[in-house]
């Protein structure tokens, strides 16, 4: 499908694991992913995948409760699973590449109502910076530079069950479903400024 429209293929993947591996081996400039795999899916893969230096451009399906988050936690551009797919894809991938952002008008909708909702101020779904202790903060910040539970518990000196309980409280506080999206929620508050 890319490489009729002049854009090279390097590899392809139908798990998430093998796309990890497949960018860690060959660090491409622009990935384009499914947003669900088998094996997981593309918000809790997505750390480790930009840690390979590639731009993500993200391919969901319109309804999907997933896009700003994905987006949010560091992916290029989304584009929507519609009868003009290949051509979207190609023009996504093109201006990725260059550094720019590509966006279904849908998912810019939705960006646009997450943040008239943060802008909004605190709410159950959006606490304040002094909800965290400076811990549960540090935890984070930690998690969101891509440590694994037991490589922030050797960092801070502290066990993996504390961590783990760290991570739950900051999990319940934020309202996430994983430490990916715990990342996006706190990034998109300012949580980690």
């Amino acid at each position: 499908m890319l490489e009729k429209r002049g854009i090279p293929v390097v590899g392809d993947a139908d798990r998430l694991t093998i796309l990890r591996q497949r960018c860690a081996e060959t660090h491409p400039q622009v990935v384009v992913s499914a947003e669900r795999f088998p094996d997981g899916d593309l918000l809790a893969g997505l750390t480790a995948l930009l840690s390979s230096g590639a731009r993500i451009l993200a391919v969901c399906e319109s309804h999907s409760d997933n896009v700003v988050d994905i987006l949010l936690a560091g992916a290029s551009g989304c584009v929507f699973l519609t009868d003009g797919l290949p051509d979207d894809v190609a023009q996504g991938v093109r201006t990725v590449s260059k550094g720019g952002s590509a966006l279904h008008p849908l998912a810019a909708h939705a960006v646009l109502n997450r943040w008239r909702a943060e802008r909004d101020g605190p709410s159950p779904s959006n606490p304040r910076r002094d909800v965290l202790t400076s811990r549960e903060r540090e935890i984070l910040a930690a998690m969101a530079r891509g440590l694994t539970t037991r490589g922030v518990a050797e960092k801070l000196e502290i066990s993996v069950k504390t961590v783990e309980a760290h991570k739950a409280r900051v999990f319940a506080k934020l309202g996430a479903r994983n430490q990916a999206h715990a990342v996006s929620l706190a990034r998109s508050r300012h949580l980690l400024d």
